[in-house]
């Protein structure tokens, strides 16, 4: 019975990720067209060809300062992804639905 009830749980964070990157790579493409200015666009754009990154170093890139005030870098997160720290998902497909818009220009 744990077997079963660790797989339905593993199942259900995987469809969450899902969920999430799906709905923050909407959120990234509308952040591009509306909000966006081309720098601030190209430098999330460019996390997308990097392993791995955090929600806080792609905020700070929009900032244009990887050493900014993190009050600066704590509101303008909450500004894109809410008051909640945002999941890694979310935080990939923000960055992926940027880069989709990016690469157009």
């Amino acid at each position: 019975m744990e077997a079963a009830g660790i797989e339905r749980l593993r199942a259900s964070k995987a469809k969450n990720a899902e969920r999430e990157y799906a709905q923050y790579f909407e959120e990234g493409k509308r952040w591009a067209l509306e909000d966006a200015e081309y720098d601030e666009a190209k430098s999330v754009a460019e996390w997308d060809d990097v392993g791995e990154f955090t929600a806080d170093s792609v905020i700070a890139s929009i900032l244009g300062d990887l050493n900014s005030d993190v009050y600066l870098r704590r509101m303008k997160k909450e500004g894109i992804f809410g008051q909640h720290e945002p999941s890694d998902a979310a935080v990939d497909g923000f960055v992926a639905g940027v880069a989709a818009i990016f690469e157009k220009i």
